[in-house]
């Protein structure tokens, strides 16, 4: 391993001291201060000294990062209008900062303000008048969530772990059956005594390809020889 990754896995690592995480944060390495700034226990004081960094991955890492002071993250949506949304998405965003996103000019930072945790219901629904469509639809989809979560506190029962999701997410925490299909195979040659057959399940994940595995059988496990009618 070399020295520069080296001290990117110390950067990167949630146990490196705080003092070591502030040195390492005035690396003349890009990747290096870029560790440094994604990381969630670098002191405020470096992320702070960090946005000042001409590392528009470095900038972003900050922008991302929760424990980015609020004076930082108000510099960042200041003179760095490619990183507002962001920011918008950062749950530790002050509150007025927030609101002064979900009114920006961009529709992208209005859109990605709607993923914030900490967004009023009065913004969502200022949001579901928006132009652009595409802000509308996911400003209705989080308030439909947010008061699904509600409603299932007011009746005493613990919120799904879906709600607020995306769409296909949610699908597949609460119905997992919905992806998947159970399907009988037959090996058969036309005779009974012949025939065998497998139940696979067939089972389609969002972004993967199906997979079909006879059940009963590992990975690599022959089948079973097929015996010959008697003459």
């Amino acid at each position: 391993m070399s020295d520069v990754e080296d001290l990117v896995a110390e950067a990167s690592n949630e146990l490196t001291p705080a003092d070591s995480l502030a040195r390492l944060g005035r690396s003349r390495n890009a990747t290096v201060r870029r560790a440094v700034a994604a990381n969630p226990l670098t002191p405020p004081e470096a992320l702070g000294r960090l946005v000042r960094d001409d590392d528009q991955a470095v900038l972003s890492a900050v922008a991302r990062n929760p424990a980015t002071p609020a004076a930082a993250l108000w510099t960042l949506a200041r003179d760095n209008a490619a990183l507002r949304g962001t920011i918008a998405g950062n749950a530790s965003v002050p509150p007025d900062l927030l609101a002064a996103l979900v009114a920006d000019e961009d529709e992208d930072v209005r859109f990605w303000s709607t993923f914030n945790p900490h967004i009023s219901d009065e913004a969502l629904e200022s949001l579901i008048e928006d132009p652009h469509s595409k802000v509308r639809t996911r400003a209705a989809q989080a308030l439909q969530a947010r008061r699904e979560v509600q409603r299932q506190r007011d009746h005493g029962r613990p919120p799904r772990p879906d709600a607020g999701a995306e769409p296909a997410t949610a699908a597949a925490t609460t119905n997992p059956g919905r992806h998947c299909r159970r399907r009988v195979v037959g090996a058969t040659a036309g005779r009974a005594r012949r025939a065998r057959r497998y139940l696979t399940r067939s089972c389609r994940r969002p972004g993967r390809a199906a997979q079909s595995r006879p059940v009963g059988r590992g990975p690599g496990t022959p089948r079973p020889p097929v015996t010959s009618r008697a003459q």
